[in-house]
């Protein structure tokens, strides 16, 4: 009965660290793949809004 516990115990952590590893892996590499394009590709940033060009007055 405890042989059984600590088994299914082991099997879940194992499954659940692979699941992890899976993941984050996936992360990454959509983090590397974006790093990867020139900036041609490279979203416009806020500072070209004309929200911006408005003077503030502090």
């Amino acid at each position: 009965m405890i042989l059984t516990s600590v088994l299914q115990a082991m099997g879940l952590f194992a499954a659940t660290n692979i699941d992890d590893i899976i993941v984050l892996s996936l992360f990454f590499a959509r983090g590397q793949a974006s790093a990867a394009l020139p900036p041609a590709f490279w979203p416009a940033s806020t500072s070209d809004s004309p929200a911006s060009s408005v003077p503030r007055s502090w």
